[in-house]
């Protein structure tokens, strides 16, 4: 049995959401750290992580979400810009 190249991007995205997921990946949010938003966006989709700095940086609370057939005609800076107004969606599920 051959899988499918979208089966497996499949398979690779769960992998990454699940270990994203993971308590030792998470941490619990500290306030006298510094924190910053990273936001990205790609031909499917938007995604946004807070992360803190201690000892090394670790993730807070994440958020993503699929684009809509119209938001997939934008440009990239556009969708970018829309990455960017979504991060006020970070720490909901994906």
């Amino acid at each position: 049995f051959q899988m499918s190249e979208l089966e497996l991007m499949d398979i690779s995205f769960n992998t990454l959401k699940a270990r994203l997921a993971n308590a030792e990946i998470l941490k619990s949010f500290d306030v006298n750290t510094k924190t910053s938003i990273i936001a990205d966006a790609s031909h499917v989709g938007l995604g946004a992580v807070l992360v803190h700095t201690q000892n090394s940086e670790c993730s807070d609370m994440f958020a993503c979400r699929t684009l809509s057939d119209v938001e997939r005609h934008y440009s990239q800076t556009e969708k970018e810009a829309l990455a960017r107004s979504e991060e006020r969606r970070v720490g909901k599920e994906c």
